[in-house]
């Protein structure tokens, strides 16, 4: 037989891809958290909507309250989005950014526009909320990979493949 010692060394088996690795508690726990913050903005859009929509139209107020109640929790909702973007790179920044800067531009929209244009309020209004319908189905649609209203909102494949660091 042949003494001389094998050189060829047997190649190391190639790590799992991404996709079958088994998702984490953090993983899920922000895909609910950000399925739920997107179908509120979705929710509070279509209040909205409705709510705008019947004041320009009837003159009546039926669901202002309702609009009211939705729009303070998407706008504590779209600062804690904000603020999870800086914690975590998990969070699509493509996906999620467009909802706090909605929120922003609206606010500080709605000021000159109620100086200057006063008498038209309620069409800036059902323009404001026809915005926020769209920027919400063309997040759902980029989050799905198309209209498709499926549980969870987000799918986990969206999110970002990083962990949490100090650096940043």
């Amino acid at each position: 037989m042949n003494d001389t010692p094998s050189t060829i060394v047997d190649a190391p088996t190639p790590l799992p891809p991404a996709s079958n690795r088994k998702s984490g508690f953090m993983r899920n726990l922000l895909t609910i958290l950000l399925s739920l913050c997107l179908g509120l903005f979705l929710v509070d859009a279509a209040v909205s909507l409705i709510d705008d929509s019947l004041i320009l139209i009837f003159g009546i107020h039926w669901f202002s309250i309702l609009r009211e109640l939705t729009s303070f929790f998407v706008f504590f909702m779209a600062i804690g989005i904000y603020v999870l973007m800086g914690l975590t790179p998990l969070v699509p920044k493509r996906l999620f950014l467009p909802i706090p800067l909605f929120c922003l531009a609206t606010m500080l929209a709605v000021f000159p526009l109620a100086i200057y244009c006063f008498g038209r309020i309620p069409q800036v209004a059902v323009g404001l909320s026809v915005c926020q319908v769209m920027l919400g189905l063309v997040i759902l649609n980029w989050s799905q990979g198309g209209l498709k209203f499926h549980w969870p909102l987000v799918p986990e494949a969206r999110l970002g493949a990083r962990r949490f660091s100090w650096v940043r």
